[in-house]
């Protein structure tokens, strides 16, 4: 028996880890050649986070004008652009490209998915009354979730793609600490799960 409680102790320390939160593409990106207006969910990016300069193919934008929701970025060296949708920016941390207006891809370094991955949030955790559990990321990405329960048998498999959120059905589940485990590629998180219905 203590064995077990070692064990559930171990698990509890090791995945209760703080959460960051990061919005890495702007959902929203126009140009009209010489500039970029990137616009933000408001709350989600600070100005002083935000990269002084982007790329678009060898045409350099310096950040010109910033607010909660927009920047704007003017063209600093280089030719203006001349297709405008689509279009990818570089933004130092990975590429985002934008088609009328719309984030349409994201690929993002290794170090910039670990953090993507540390905005897991789970909620509600504890599950107390309801059959939903619901996986929410700053970022869309794809990958598994895993869920296992505390003895380490897999409960629950899904392949995900472009994920941002998610509801898992836990109406099957018993009472009981459980792992996600959200994969991708690149790098893997865990978090626990209670389930108390």
């Amino acid at each position: 028996m203590k064995h077990f409680y070692f064990y559930l102790l171990f698990l509890f320390g090791l995945f209760n880890q703080s959460n960051l939160y990061a919005q890495f593409c702007p959902p929203t990106g126009f140009t009209n050649g010489s500039a970029l207006f990137f616009f933000y969910d408001a709350g989600t990016s600070d100005c002083a986070d935000r990269p002084t300069e982007v790329t678009v193919g060898a045409s350099v934008f310096s950040l010109g004008d910033c607010g909660d929701i927009f920047s704007v970025y003017n063209l600093s060296s280089g030719d203006p652009l001349t297709s405008f949708s689509p279009f990818t920016t570089d933004f130092g941390f990975g590429t985002c490209e934008f088609t009328d207006g719309n984030l349409t891809n994201q690929t993002l370094s290794s170090a910039q998915m670990d953090v993507v991955l540390k905005t897991l949030r789970l909620y509600p955790n504890p599950v107390n009354g309801g059959n939903t559990l619901y996986v929410s990321l700053g970022s869309s990405i794809s990958g598994t979730i895993k869920i296992y329960s505390i003895t380490g048998k897999l409960v629950y498999n899904k392949i995900v793609d472009n994920l941002k959120t998610s509801n898992i059905n836990v109406s099957s589940f018993s009472n009981g600490v459980y792992l996600l485990k959200l994969e991708t590629d690149l790098t893997s998180i865990s978090k626990k799960v209670i389930i108390n219905k």
